[in-house]
């Protein structure tokens, strides 16, 4: 499942300038701010989802490059090689972002 999350806040943020408070009432539309507001009080009312920041394994501090195969990587964490199989875009539930948050592949330069 593909779905997007978006932080409420921002959501928030982009709304505000058209509810009853701040919005031009002497020449905006009463029923487009009405809309607004109860745009903003249903997203205040929805619950945050349970989503959580994931390390993709080409940003982990266990991503290795494999000897010196070309595009073969192995997790440290456990020892574990998964040649040809381990992608740079793959992630897991181990993953711990590197101190350095280099964006570089393992062993470029």
């Amino acid at each position: 499942m593909n779905e997007e999350y978006i932080r409420k806040q921002a959501v928030l943020e982009r709304l505000r300038p058209f509810d009853h408070k701040h919005a031009d009432l002497e020449h905006g539309d009463e029923h487009f701010i009405n809309g607004v507001e109860t745009a903003i009080e249903v997203i205040e009312d929805t619950p945050a989802a349970d989503v959580a920041e994931v390390v993709r394994c080409k940003n982990c501090k266990w991503f290795r490059k494999w000897k010196d195969e070309k595009n073969s990587y192995y997790c440290a964490k456990d020892n574990i090689a998964i040649l040809g199989n381990l992608k740079p875009n793959f992630y897991c539930g181990y993953g711990k972002r590197r101190k350095d948050n280099d964006k570089r592949m393992p062993d470029e330069t």
